[in-house]
């Protein structure tokens, strides 16, 4: 099958599962006693999409992103998540809830109310808001505080933000939409590059058509992740055609989509410098180290500095802005239900270890999820293959060790092991595995938990996926071993030309 011959049945697929998402709308399979769906979203989430909703709102609602509006993700999708805000009504109020909220914590500040309390009192971000009645009993401990101006000033924030959820849920079908048709784009940029990564390696492109099994085509379109996968793919093309410098930009622009491929830069530029020194003996070490390595990485952190920069400037948000993420992350996120280290330590499911002892497992999985990506490094990243099946293992290293387990990253795993399934036929089964494994698990098993209650089979499928990561971050880690110890002198770049 030629590459354009590929594109026009991926995109015949997508365009068809556009097509149904467009015209269902969460769309749930059997019936329950209670005429409920045994099956819920079977095909569309809109837990995500609604969390995606929100971040993007600052576009709309005039507000500084991070600061007036939530958002825990890095600078590129904040903004992107805003793009469907443009081809639909949003109903939004200009500059609400957040300029209540400060009118709110002004009357607060004169009444001589702590910041940390009027903090407290009118949360903005905003999140849940606080239950007036309570806070009043709080405030009445400040004598110096007009009690029913503050009254108003509360209520007036608390009807903003009521109208702020309001508009959300009554908007979710058009932001769905929307998001649905830029993610089928996203999409058929995914397989056009998966395609041409294939013809750079001397593979058949039909195999990018694997990027359409069940559950990246679910998460695909329902999540996010689509963007930080074009982005590395994006990357992995220019490094195998020979573009090291662009593929450095590239990955910061990944990185600043989703931190994951972060782990996948000193993997780059190892496999840089000794693409730079090809042949052997021409090109002296610290020429390569300079043109393979330091080169690409200061413009990969270019990048993420430059994006940076535009929070910090971007209406006043200071480091207060460009922090808020970073502190968030490691302040406020919690583990998950169903990761690793919820696994081990929750005494209902494995109970490995003790809840007392999750402290110093959280510092054991930060080093396992970041450390592989610079330790393979260090070895002979010589060929492409090498590179690849290094990536594969940091991506799964971040995605087992991460504290909070996200079931989208397996577009992540399945986009690279599109790459080596030509050539390593276990790969392709644990990869077709793992797409199996991880529809059955959201969405069809913890939604239909969520509506019966009972989750046996939903726990089920989460020991298999996890027994079945482990076993493919180890199948990644022999291979990736066994490549480099045979001293590959495999293609350092594409055959093909640049395109």
């Amino acid at each position: 099958m030629s590459p354009r011959s590929t594109l026009l049945v991926g995109g015949g697929v997508l365009a068809l599962a556009l097509a149904v998402l467009l015209f269902t709308h969460e769309l749930g399979l059997g019936r329950r006693d209670d005429g409920s769906p045994r099956f819920p979203y079977v095909l569309e989430d809109v837990y995500d999409r609604m969390a995606y909703q929100q971040r993007g709102r600052w576009i709309a609602s005039g507000g500084t992103p991070y600061l007036d509006e939530f958002s825990e993700y890095p600078q590129l999708s904040t903004w992107l998540m805003a793009l469907p805000y443009l081809f639909y009504e949003e109903g939004v109020e200009r500059g609400e809830p957040f300029t209540s909220i400060e009118a709110a914590r002004a009357v607060l500040r004169e009444g001589n109310v702590p910041e940390e309390v009027a903090e407290r009192a009118c949360p903005l971000p905003p999140k849940r808001f606080p239950d007036v009645a309570k806070v009043a009993v709080e405030l009445a401990r400040y004598p110096g505080l007009d009690r029913d101006t503050a009254r108003t000033a509360l209520l007036r924030a608390q009807a903003a933000h009521a109208a702020r959820e309001a508009e959300l849920l009554e908007h979710r079908e058009a932001y769905g939409d929307a998001h649905h048709v830029l993610m089928a784009g996203w999409f058929l940029l995914l397989l056009f590059l998966a395609t041409r990564n294939l013809r750079a390696l001397g593979h058949g492109p039909a195999w990018a058509l694997l990027l359409l099994l069940p559950a990246s085509l679910y998460f695909g379109f329902n999540r996010f992740d689509l963007v930080v996968t074009c982005a590395v793919a994006c990357a992995i093309w220019l490094q195998l055609t020979g573009r090291r410098n662009l593929a450095g930009l590239a990955l910061g622009v990944a990185i600043m989509v989703k931190w994951y491929p972060l782990v996948l830069v000193p993997l780059f530029l190892s496999h840089g410098v000794r693409a730079s020194r090809a042949p052997p003996g021409e090109v002296g070490w610290g020429t390569a180290l300079v043109r393979g390595a330091l080169v690409p990485g200061a413009l990969a952190a270019a990048v993420i500095f430059a994006l940076l920069g535009v929070t910090f400037v971007w209406d006043g948000g200071g480091m207060e802005a460009v922090r808020f993420v970073f502190d968030w992350h490691a302040n406020e996120r919690q583990p998950n239900h169903s990761s690793f280290l919820a696994l081990l330590t929750h005494p209902d499911r494995w109970g490995w270890f003790d809840r007392q002892a999750r402290g110093g497992l959280e510092v054991v999985f930060k080093l396992c999820q970041l450390a592989p990506g610079f330790l393979l490094a260090l070895a002979p990243v010589r060929s492409a293959r090498a590179l690849l099946l290094g990536c594969l293992a940091a991506t799964l290293s971040s995605v087992v060790f991460s504290e909070f387990f996200s079931p989208q990253w397996v577009l992540w795993v399945t986009a690279l092991s599109v790459l080596l399934a030509p050539t390593a036929r276990g790969v392709l089964a644990l990869a077709v595995a793992l797409e199996i494994v991880m529809y059955l698990q959201l969405p069809l098993f913890w939604y239909s938990a969520q509506a019966s209650g009972d989750t046996g089979a939903f726990w089920s499928v989460t020991n298999v996926r996890m027994v079945l990561l482990l076993a493919f971050l180890a199948a990644a880690l022999a291979l990736f071993a066994r490549e480099v110890l045979k001293g590959s002198r495999g293609p350092l770049t594409a055959s093909a030309p640049p395109a």
